[in-house]
């Protein structure tokens, strides 16, 4: 023991691809594919087989990912109606962004899924490089912030700091 007054431990930015990805699909085999080639790169992944289930483990903390990718169209509650419900949260985790990805590339399915505040819209099947740029970019955003409140003196878990905000942007559609 010392008596020297206790300092904080300095706080640590995760590297880029440090990063948690919570991934829900529930057609396996995807969601499969999409952990993988997101693990292979290095980010920590979270899976859910739905919205229901990806919105208990944000809701009981059982995830804080730092950003979600998510198909639209699935069973008991679709990727939309998720989006709306996260964006709907008392919580750090309301603004954390969310790609949607469908295979029904309608138009009027993009501007619901926009409009509910997704921050991308992909049509399936897409590009792994494309989903690779899509994540990089939103992810930079979201490191660029905790910097930002870093350099504040905020703490990343504070109420007050939007660590795991990517700013919002035009809604932009792929």
């Amino acid at each position: 023991m010392t008596s020297k007054p206790c300092q904080p431990m300095p706080i640590a930015v995760p590297p880029a691809n440090r990063f948690t990805i919570l991934v829900v699909d529930d057609e396996e085999s995807l969601r499969t594919v999409l952990c993988r080639a997101l693990d292979r790169i290095g980010y920590t992944i979270i899976q859910a087989k739905n919205a229901v289930r990806a919105l208990d483990l944000l809701q009981n903390g059982g995830a804080s990912p730092h950003l979600i990718v998510s198909d639209v169209e699935m069973p008991h509650m679709s990727g939309i109606e998720m989006v709306s419900r996260i964006r709907s949260l008392d919580l750090s985790l309301c603004d954390v962004p969310v790609i949607l990805a469908s295979g029904n590339s309608s138009k009027e399915m993009k501007s619901q899924a926009l409009e509910v505040g997704a921050n991308l819209f992909l049509a399936k099947p897409f590009e792994l490089a494309e989903l690779y740029a899509e994540v990089g970019g939103l992810l930079r955003e979201v490191q660029q912030n905790i910097h930002r409140d870093v350099r504040r003196g905020h703490h990343p878990g504070a109420p007050h700091a939007h660590r795991l905000v990517a700013r919002r942007r035009p809604p932009k559609t792929v």
